[in-house]
């Protein structure tokens, strides 16, 4: 593959707000980059900048190796989709498809809809009102609108954030097919780390403006690098191993164990005794809130029980292996004690 888009050095600014703070990065041809990242992060006024609707305060935005930060947004050959999908309501699904084909004969028109509509599984669908629509298959129109002029880099925003978890999950998974299938190159913003998870070929972890980890799915899960990261992820308590290194504990690691005399396992396993604080029943198992020593942690029962409850106040034994969480590095509020 080939480098597709650069980002060198760009920064966004409102005002005296930095909102991008000098972020280097690039993505190859057939990528689908995830910008992940907590609300605020500047995920979505650097996708703004990608696209032409904000002005960088600095920097450089190439495609292919040439600069785009003068071209007007209609010439880049940048498609958009938002969490709204912005459809037209007195158009039909094949109407709002078709909408971006002007350029293109009545036949290539109804070629290509009909082809993008089997793409995102709507073919039976081009002659219905978007009105009647659920809110999952108008996010398929948007993406079959948004692909149809074979645009040169897909630009998601929030797709999905404004639909229930289940359909979420389903379309996160049908949207990396279709991209793939289509060979797109996509940049792709959301907070919600099981979508970035499950679309992305290519994570950047956005937190205060800055790119705070970039890699693979599994480059960034395995080794957060970072304490920030590390806790956006969900990782925690962090914990000292034997030789001082402070360690993340993946979300799960901790479990309940039973006996409350157990001794320490050998190794790496480690156990100690914690205060139930809260339970919260999840599917087929019960995420247990403690106290570990001045830390809060989530350790998982291992069941569903509807005396669950009775847990908090207590003391409970959690046992973890210490030898699998990946090393850090140290919080900044920590350095230099």
């Amino acid at each position: 593959m080939t480098t597709a888009l650069q980002l060198c050095d760009v920064s966004v600014h409102y005002g005296t707000t930095v909102a991008v703070d000098h972020v280097n990065l690039q993505a190859e041809h057939g990528d689908i980059l995830a910008l992940l990242g907590p609300s605020g992060s500047g995920k979505s006024s650097l996708l703004r900048a990608i696209a032409g609707l904000e002005d960088p305060a600095s920097g450089d935005i190439r495609w292919e190796g040439e600069s785009v930060v003068t071209t007007p947004v209609h010439r880049r050959g940048f498609g958009l989709m938002f969490q709204d999908g912005q459809l037209f309501a007195h158009r039909t699904v094949a109407g709002n498809v078709a909408y971006g084909l002007r350029h293109l004969s009545a036949d290539e028109r109804v070629a290509r809809v009909a082809q993008m509509l089997e793409l995102v599984g709507l073919a039976d669908y081009a002659d219905r009102a978007v009105t009647q629509l659920s809110g999952g298959q108008a996010q398929r129109v948007a993406l079959a609108r948004a692909l149809a002029p074979k645009p040169r880099l897909l630009l998601l925003d929030e797709p999905l954030s404004a639909l229930d978890r289940s359909l979420r999950e389903y379309l996160a998974t049908e949207i990396r097919r279709i991209l793939h299938t289509s060979h797109a190159t996509g940049i792709y913003v959301t907070h919600d780390q099981d979508e970035a998870f499950s679309v992305a070929s290519q994570i950047a972890i956005m937190i205060d403006g800055k790119i705070a980890r970039f890699g693979t799915p599994a480059e960034v899960w395995d080794n957060p690098h970072t304490h920030e990261v590390a806790a956006f992820l969900g990782y925690g308590p962090f914990l000292r191993d034997r030789q001082g290194a402070l360690r993340a504990l993946a979300p799960g690691a901790l479990h309940i164990v039973n006996d409350m005399d157990a001794n320490p396992a050998a190794g790496d396993v480690i156990t100690h005794h914690a205060e139930v604080i809260d339970v919260r029943p999840r599917r087929g198992d019960t995420d247990v809130q403690i106290q570990l020593g001045q830390q809060q942690a989530i350790a998982r029962l291992g069941q569903t029980s509807d005396r669950a409850t009775e847990l908090i106040g207590q003391r409970v034994h959690v046992g973890y292996d210490l030898a699998s969480a990946p090393i850090i590095t140290e919080p900044q509020a920590d350095k230099g004690g």
